[in-house]
């Protein structure tokens, strides 16, 4: 019993230090991003008559797909996400929480790389019939334009294989004003101090889109698809 007992030890010791061996070689990620699913809680955000498809659900579902791909398969990125629960989060908390983030390390690189606020649209009247994407930076950031244009078009070209029309509605700039000429809408791009932008994944007030947007697979697809185009955008960076 006791050459039993010692051969399990001893086992137990070589499983132990073969794990503390392959975690040691894992790499170190170079760049960190914040995943922000859009609503959340008593905030629904667009709500799909039909079905009751609600937003604050789709948005959630697809970063938590992000988070999850990025921990499996992308060891170079690392994400924070500003909910992972059906929970309120205000926008100026959602902003707070990613510039207390946002500081300069020792080397001068910024803690924060990218920004990413998830959602999905919504309109009165029907549109097009197929899945209509487009993503928003802020007036004036390259970056943001640099950024937003490689997950539009990460995001074009995978959606692709739903088997629907694709509408390419581009990348845009995220700003607006009011009747008193102040800037409106598009909050987080407003008050964040990084690079960010603000992805559609389709318009949930459609129904037929609303039957895309909801399948845990395609979710999965759009999910992954995003992340590839910040990846993208982030190695074109370091090769500049």
């Amino acid at each position: 019993m006791k050459i039993w007992n010692l051969l399990i030890t001893k086992g137990a010791k070589v499983i132990f230090f073969n794990f503390l061996k392959r975690l040691s070689r894992k790499p170190k990620p170079r760049w960190l991003i914040v995943i922000d699913p859009g609503h959340g809680g008593k905030h629904p955000g667009a709500v799909n008559k039909t079905y009751g498809y609600m937003e604050k659900n789709i948005n959630l579902h697809v970063a938590e797909f992000m988070r999850q791909y990025i921990i499996d398969q992308v060891p170079e990125l690392r994400a924070y996400s500003i909910r992972r629960a059906d929970r309120a989060v205000a926008l100026s908390d959602r902003c707070r929480f990613a510039n207390d983030w946002f500081e300069e390390t020792a080397d001068g690189r910024k803690k924060i790389d990218a920004f990413i606020s998830i959602h999905t649209n919504a309109r009165l009247m029907k549109g097009k019939y197929g899945l209509e994407i487009e993503t928003f930076h802020f007036r004036g950031s390259e970056e943001g334009e640099e950024l937003a244009y490689c997950i539009q078009d990460t995001l074009f070209n995978r959606s692709m294989a739903f088997g629907v029309p694709v509408i390419d509605r581009g990348v845009k700039i995220g700003q607006r004003r009011g009747k008193d000429g102040e800037l409106k809408g598009f909050y987080v791009l407003r008050k964040t101090n990084m690079t960010a932008c603000l992805v559609e994944l389709g318009f949930l007030s459609d129904d037929e889109e609303a039957q895309i947007l909801i399948k845990p697979e395609n979710q999965e697809i759009m999910a992954k698809a995003i992340v590839d185009g910040v990846v993208a955008y982030l190695k074109g960076k370091e090769e500049e």
